[in-house]
């Protein structure tokens, strides 16, 4: 797992961004994309740091996650990148999942970029 320093501050910087709004320079979808992306990481951070007891994807009450815990919603959010169904019935659910998976893929130490990141917003 990443250092809990790391993770807060990725938290804190997704925390940041749903405050600060979506960018004026962002068209109605790409604005809803955003918010779906930053509260998948501020949901999953704060699930990983023990802020809450309830996993960000699944939405089972498991506080304070252990390694395997973490690794066991990111194989059930990861199932959400496969599924066109979702994507079709709720985008915004299938960007959160996908986004959820993201998050606890960078956390469990993955060498991804920070799920909190601009994505160029």
């Amino acid at each position: 797992l990443r250092s809990r320093a790391d993770v807060e501050a990725e938290h804190d910087r997704a925390v940041a961004t749903i405050e600060a709004g979506p960018s004026t320079a962002l068209d109605a979808r790409l604005a809803r994309h955003q918010h779906a992306v930053m509260s998948a990481a501020r949901d999953s951070l704060a699930w990983v740091l023990g802020y809450t007891a309830e996993a960000p994807w699944t939405e089972r009450p498991l506080p304070n996650p252990t390694p395997q815990q973490i690794y066991s919603e990111w194989a059930q959010a990861e199932t959400v990148n496969h599924n066109s169904a979702l994507m079709a019935k709720d985008e915004y659910r299938w960007w959160y999942g996908s986004a959820v998976e993201h998050a606890l893929a960078w956390a469990r130490g993955s060498d991804t970029s920070p799920p909190a990141s601009p994505y160029g917003y």
